[in-house]
């Protein structure tokens, strides 16, 4: 593969700057913010009968100059969703986040949000572009001490959509505990009211008014198959029922316009140490909703559910992503 010397277009949008992305036919699009750890800005997908369609919510400059505080786009280390108080102990000792959600007295989604990423892309096929995302992690924040070589490959294809490849390699001399996501705000053409939406099977997950983790879990039953969203409020954490069968280790959840007949696939791989946990977020706006892969539960470095301990020189790898559909998902 022969790295192009246009694959990094820098892109005025208002007071911020992104990277764009494009397969060479220029049918699928893909912009990146690397200051904000790789985070996903815009999205053209297509599907096999070349229609193209946005498919991400954007970060606007207010957003953006707010810290993103709805977490768009963002990829999720060394933990997702939240962490009480922002403590954990691990191997005998004790580690203090400090809390970016003061209200609930949590850390919120790790920190690779935070940090400048390195971009380079390649562009194997006419149809195919691969933009990896490159961090060294030294191990330097005393919250988590842990030296991570973090990689991130966003493979975008004319006809198979968005791959998401996450490979985490740990450099410290013991194991260390990780969990990772990815934190897409989608949209599809018509009122967010309108859509329908699939999840796999899931049992939902009960929380407190901290949003943490009760220990109850529940059969959950109202996406079991396309469901319209109507009014419903969303703010909720699945977990995947793995005693199903699953095709491939593939797990998928749909939206879908029936006005405008195009929806999407969001799907994620699943088994050990696999995305087998969901987040489904609609924030203020209506206008989007977050379909999240994770591979944890919510306080995993607490409660252990989903914690991945990985191994010296062991490298954590596992697949998401989204592609464009134009015939109705039937369950």
């Amino acid at each position: 593969m022969d790295r192009n010397p246009f694959s990094n277009q820098p892109v005025a949008s208002d007071n911020f700057e992104v990277l764009q992305f494009s397969t060479n036919t220029g049918l699928s699009l893909i912009e990146i913010i690397p200051s904000l750890g790789g985070a996903i800005n815009r999205l053209q997908l297509t599907n096999e009968k070349s229609r193209q369609e946005e498919v991400i919510c954007p970060i606007s400059p207010e957003e953006f100059a707010n810290g993103n505080p709805y977490y768009k786009g963002v990829l999720l280390f060394p933990f997702v969703n939240r962490l009480d108080n922002g403590k954990y102990s691990y191997a005998g000792k004790s580690y203090q986040f400090v809390l970016n959600e003061p209200a609930l007295r949590n850390r919120l989604h790790g920190f690779l949000f935070n940090l400048a990423v390195n971009v380079n892309a390649t562009y194997p096929a006419p149809n195919e572009t691969r933009i990896t995302l490159q961090y060294s992690y030294t191990g330097n924040l005393e919250a988590y001490p842990f030296p991570m070589e973090i990689e991130v490959e966003y493979c975008l294809h004319d006809t198979n959509g968005l791959k998401v490849t996450f490979n985490i390699t740990n450099r410290h001399q013991s194991n260390a505990p990780l969990a990772i996501g990815w934190h897409p705000y989608f949209t599809l053409r018509g009122s967010l009211a309108n859509w329908q939406m699939q999840l796999p099977t899931v049992r939902h997950i009960s929380v407190d008014k901290r949003l943490l983790p009760t220990g109850h879990k529940y059969h959950y039953e109202h996406f079991n198959k396309l469901n319209a969203i109507g009014n419903k409020n969303l703010d909720h954490c699945f977990q995947l029922d793995l005693n199903q069968e699953v095709k491939n280790s593939i797990a998928s959840s749909y939206l879908w316009s029936e006005e405008y007949q195009h929806g999407l696939e969001i799907w994620q791989q699943v088994g050990i140490n696999a995305f087998n946990y969901l987040q489904v977020c609609i924030p203020p706006t209506r206008d989007c909703v977050a379909i999240e892969p994770v591979s944890a539960n919510i306080n995993a470095f607490n409660n252990g559910e989903g914690l991945t301990h990985l191994e010296p020189n062991k490298t954590f790898t596992q697949q998401c992503g989204v592609r464009l559909i134009s015939k109705k998902p039937k369950k």
